[in-house]
């Protein structure tokens, strides 16, 4: 009797499984399969593959995929090489335990917190490409476009890479980054961040929302810290919507909401708690 019992549980538990699976699949299919999300409707940038399990910055594969699970329509991935040239998803070493680039290898053998997987830029693009998912690319290495030449390159050499370009969206930091990136392929979407450049005066607010416009770069991002009311109008006067980072909580959120900013990179939403 007692067999029966466990079998008929493990039968069940395999159901609720399916269940949420399929769930999972439906919303994704129908939010970002589906087609229904463009750039203009992205209001929230998973921040480097999105947080998993109270953890930020892991550019995880667990945390690529839940985030793919999720139905999000965007995520944001920090690319580095390792120290033998292999271009890998992290932001800083020591955010996930290491002192210094390592070795392809070892990367690849390392677990983040003792838990999660480490992922090489094809890793994450191969998940990537077969959805409909915007990439925002997000790198601290020195030669940018090093960086944007490997993505091509990888995309280029996997199945539904080539389509999937389309979906790539680069984070620039400097209005010189434009023209660079600019010839290696010809990028929809931009994003000018400005925690680099630092503006200050109103009148140079004024001169980088002139340049995206001009540059039909259509996201600006401004640290958290730095938005205010005005400075937010000075963008979304000429049709450029500005994000923040990194947002979690509503009441956070809410303020810079209330102050005009449109696009959130987030670790865990907009109703995470401390």
């Amino acid at each position: 009797m007692g067999v029966i019992v466990i079998k008929y549980l493990k039968i069940i538990k395999t159901v609720l499984v399916l269940v949420i699976v399929a769930a999972c699949s439906c919303l994704f299919s129908k939010s970002v399969r589906g087609g229904q999300i463009s750039w203009k409707d992205i209001s929230v940038i998973r921040h480097a593959c999105g947080g998993i399990d109270g953890m930020a910055y892991t550019n995880s594969k667990e945390a690529l995929e839940q985030s793919i699970l999720s139905g999000c329509g965007a995520v944001e991935i920090d690319f580095r090489f390792s120290s033998d040239g292999v271009l890998v998803c992290a932001h800083d070493w020591d955010d996930i335990g290491l002192k210094k680039a390592p070795k392809a290898k070892a990367f690849k053998n390392h677990k983040i917190n003792g838990i999660y997987t480490t992922m090489t830029a094809e890793t994450a693009l191969k998940k990537l490409a077969g959805t409909k998912i915007f990439l925002i690319v997000d790198t601290k290495e020195k030669d940018t476009a090093s960086v944007y030449k490997e993505i091509d390159r990888i995309l280029s050499s996997i199945k539904g890479g080539t389509k999937y370009k389309k979906k790539v969206v680069p984070q620039i930091y400097s209005q010189d980054e434009y023209d660079i990136l600019n010839e290696i392929y010809s990028y929809k979407r931009w994003i000018l961040t400005l925690y680099k450049l630092k503006p200050g005066s109103a009148a140079e607010y004024k001169e980088l929302a002139e340049f995206c416009k001009e540059k039909g770069i259509r996201t600006v991002t401004i640290p958290k810290n730095k938005v205010t009311a005005k400075r937010v109008s000075y963008f979304t006067d000429k049709g450029i919507r500005v994000a923040t980072h990194t947002v979690n909580g509503e009441e956070e959120w809410s303020r810079l909401e209330g102050l005009g900013v449109a696009v959130f990179y987030t670790d865990f939403g907009r109703n995470a708690t401390d």
